[in-house]
Order: C-alpha cells, then structure tokens, then sequence
C-alpha cells in the first residue's frame, strides 16, 4: 500500500466540474492499492497518518500532527501510484491491485482513517477527477508499508522493557517526578512528549534533552528518577496475551529467553506473574555484557540454551533490539504496540500486539 501526503492550506476535488470533496487546512492524499494489501496495511498506514508530526508548533519545528491542529482530510484514490516505469517509456499498471480489491482497500482505508478521529472527505473511486490544492511548504511525504509474511517461529529471545512488560508508564511518571524534584515545574512539561521521546528514541536520549533544557546536572537527575522507578516499575503488568505467546513457543518444542538491560528487577516481575518458569535463558544488567546492539549477550544466550539460529527470533521494541538481532543472524520482530517507531532497523516483522505474534509460531 502506497500513499503520498501533501500538506495543504485547502484541497479540493472535482468530478465533472462539481465538488465533490474539499477541506480547509490538513492532508490531500493520494492511496494507491495492491492485491497483496489486507486489513494490516490499511490500520498501520491510517495509525500513521493520524499521528504523524509534520506541523509546525510554536517555535517552527515539525512537531504536531493533524488532530492537534484540527486539520481534515481529502482522500483520492490512485492506481498510477503503483506504476512501473523501469522498462521503456509507457508506464505498466501490473503492480496495482484488482479494482475491485483495491476499491475495497480504499474505503477501509478512509474508515479506518474516521476510527482514528480524523474528519475524511473523499473523492469516487475510479472516476475521472480533478484535484486542486495548495500545497504548504512545499511538503509532500511517501509511505510505504506491506506487513510481511515471515514463518518457522520457534524459539522466542525478548527484551522486557516494552516489549514483555507495559513499563514505560511507570518510568514517565518516574521521570516526572525527577524533574520535580530538581525544581522543574509540571506546567513547562508534559507526560505524552516524555513518553513519545522514550519509546522513539531511549531513556538516556530522554534525560539528556531534559536536563539540557532545564540546566540540571545529569548524574543528579540520574539518581532521583532512579529512586523513583525503583517502586513505580514494580507497578507494570504483562501486555495482553504474553502468557499466551510464552506458551505456546514451549508446546510448540521451542523455548523462550529473556535479554534485558534491566537487572534482577526484571526475573521479580516474571516471577510475581508465574512468567518465569516459561524461560530457559536470562541476561540482566548484572552479567555485564556490552549493551545491545552488540550482539555478544544474545549469542551467549543462544550458544547457552542451544537454540537453532535459522528458527530463533530476538523480539523487542526499539531499533536496537533489531540490530542486535541482525548482528547475532537471527530474525527480528519490532514490537511496536502505539504505532510510534520510526525508525524500525529493517526487521522481520513488525507486530503490534502479541496476538499477531502469536500467528507466527509454529
């Protein structure tokens, strides 16, 4: 599925000289459908759009998306995306997908688009259009995405943070409690963009822009968020469906390991939700390994637990988890459950629940 996005003041589209859809300030974009194209595609694509940051805020910066400035959407369906242009001068249209297919990918494409709060006006599929605009910027932004089949999941390597354990939460309010008690007002920060600086980038990422912004020492601000997550984190639950998953990486023959820049805090937690008995293999902070993506913790535990590189997965939520991954030669999945990694490492498969990872055991 293939969509191109310009950034409009106003766009409007015409069939037969009469408007037939038209907003104000948001995005006019143009969707072009493939047959291999199914309900993956259309809710990661709509998920996207809805929160993709290329607004200005206050200071000039990309940095809000379109619900936060009430910005619509125009819709216009179109196959030429998917032309193929490398071989002589007339384009061919094979990579498109069958009308009908590609009508149906469209309109879920434009309701999923209304689940994610957005208001969508829409051209008519297959018709003969005109479409007008006026482009801000210029701005004009490709996605691509095609969920990939990947099978023979046998054995399971996860990370905890994000990916086993719902922690982050506990670690933003840590975090916030930090800056107050370096002196850092609630009102000159707020929880979201904490947490979307987390899970995009990392906890170190995080404390480094904040005490930069407000002249805190590090090593200070280090020390307090830490006495604070200490409590918070034992707060956190499973995802959904993780106990699923770990069992049925078992009963299927294989087996599960846990990799973690966490220290013991992290087998607590497995073993306060009888987790721990469905791993075979540990790595906390306390081994002292280098830190991924290095892969030298995750070919210990697979060396360790005697795991069969071609079937083993190493599964976590940010892009080192993925190049560790690729640097131990196994396969990878990018647990991205908020839709918010951009940038993904090349994975395997990117799952957004363990439901869909639980298709792809054995």
């Amino acid at each position: 599925m293939k969509l191109v996005i310009q950034r409009v003041n106003w766009a409007e589209v015409k069939i037969n000289d009469q408007v037939r859809g038209a907003i104000k300030k948001g995005y006019l974009i143009l969707v072009g459908a493939q047959d291999s194209d199914g309900q993956d595609e259309v809710d990661h694509l709509a998920h996207k759009v809805a929160h993709l940051r290329i607004f200005e805020d206050e200071n000039g910066k990309m940095n809000l998306n379109i619900k936060q400035v009430s910005g619509s959407i125009l819709s216009v369906s179109q196959f030429t995306l998917l032309a193929d242009t490398k071989k002589g001068n007339r384009p061919t249209f094979t990579g498109a997908g069958d009308p009908d297919h590609a009508k149906k990918i469209y309109e879920s494409f434009n309701d999923a688009l209304k689940k994610n709060g957005l208001k969508v006006e829409t051209g008519v599929f297959g018709a003969d259009m005109d479409v007008d605009l006026e482009n801000h910027g210029p701005s004009t932004f490709i996605l691509n995405y095609q969920k990939r089949k990947i099978i023979d999941m046998v054995n399971a390597i996860w990370d905890f943070d994000g990916t086993l354990f719902n922690t982050y939460p506990y670690m933003v309010t840590s975090f916030c409690k930090a800056l107050d008690e370096n002196g850092v007002s609630d009102v000159n920060f707020d929880s979201e963009s904490i947490y979307e600086d987390m899970r995009i980038h990392s906890l170190g990422a995080s404390e480094t822009k904040y005490c930069a912004s407000f002249n805190i020492n590090r090593d200070q601000f280090s020390r307090s968020y830490k006495q604070f997550e200490r409590d918070e984190v034992m707060l956190a639950k499973p995802f959904v469906g993780v106990r699923a998953v770990l069992s049925n990486v078992i009963g299927t023959g294989g087996s599960n390991g846990l990799l973690t820049h966490r220290d013991d805090q992290a087998i607590t937690l497995l073993n306060d939700f009888d987790l721990k008995k469905l791993f075979t293999g540990f790595v906390t902070s306390k081994q002292s390994f280098k830190r991924k993506p290095n892969p030298e913790s995750l070919n210990y535990l697979i060396n360790n637990m005697d795991l069969n590189r071609s079937s083993t997965f190493m599964i976590g939520d940010r892009q080192l988890d993925v190049d560790a991954g690729h640097n131990a030669g196994v396969k990878t999945i990018l647990f991205d459950p908020d839709y918010m990694i951009e940038d993904q490492g090349d994975p395997d498969y990117v799952a957004h629940s363990f439901d869909e990872i639980s298709k792809l055991i054995e």
